[in-house]
């Protein structure tokens, strides 16, 4: 039944022209980490850990509110936990008050479609030096089609990505295929414990530097990673 179940997962960088200039970024992206299951009907869970740190006090207000946007109908999201680490280490909890969802809207207001949603964190006490931290858990309970199965990252070249971890297992009976340009990993060794027939797989991204964008070049470079 499950011997056609269709995979994918893209990851895009997209750049903006071959000719940049290296400059201090507004913000960094310290570490992505993503536990990522799939199961033979399409369905799936995602556990994700996310730290960004405020460089300049134009991020302030940016990192002071995170957002994901989800399919209220077929997934949900919970925030198992978020905390401002302040530029001293002190480490300050997000209330539970200022985390919230709601419809996603559009840029006037109005709803985009009944079925989006959006959870919002407000992290206290933002500062220059301060990191957000938030660990979200998103369940898939109903494929958008059945037996397939698509999830996708994009990177930009204007901000360093210190750290972005992939780590991914499926169930039996799914045929996996990936295209990778400028990531690295693939298939990994299976741990004790793992279900018969269950595979795992491993995929890793480093940006250190971030480029201010060339006003005349419109070139994108990107990386697929497909699974099928």
């Amino acid at each position: 039944m499950f011997k056609n179940l269709k995979v994918c997962i893209a990851l895009c960088l997209i750049w903006s022209g071959a000719s940049y200039a290296e400059y201090k970024p507004s913000s960094s992206v310290v570490s992505v980490i993503t536990h990522l299951h799939i199961n033979k009907d399409g369905s799936s869970t995602e556990d994700m850990e996310v730290r960004k740190r405020v460089n300049t006090a134009q991020a302030i207000r940016g990192l002071g509110e995170q957002k994901i946007s989800f399919n209220g109908t077929l997934e949900t999201v919970e925030i198992v936990e978020a905390y401002t680490v302040r530029p001293d280490g002190a480490k300050i909890h997000v209330a539970k008050d200022k985390i919230r969802t709601q419809d996603e809207k559009e840029e006037d207001g109005s709803s985009i479609y009944s079925d989006r949603k959006v959870t919002i964190i407000i992290f206290p006490n933002i500062e220059v030096g301060s990191q957000v931290y938030y660990k979200a858990k998103t369940v898939q309970h109903t494929p958008t089609f059945p037996g397939h199965f698509y999830w996708s990252t994009f990177f930009t070249p204007h901000r360093p990505y210190e750290e972005f971890k992939v780590y991914l297992t499926h169930d039996e009976g799914i045929d996996l295929q990936f295209d990778l340009k400028g990531a690295t990993g693939g298939a990994v060794a299976s741990e004790t414990g793992d279900p018969k027939g269950s595979k795992r797989y491993f995929f890793d991204y480093k940006q250190l530097s971030a480029y201010l964008k060339s006003s005349h070049m419109n070139t994108v470079k990107f990386l697929n990673l497909l699974m099928a």
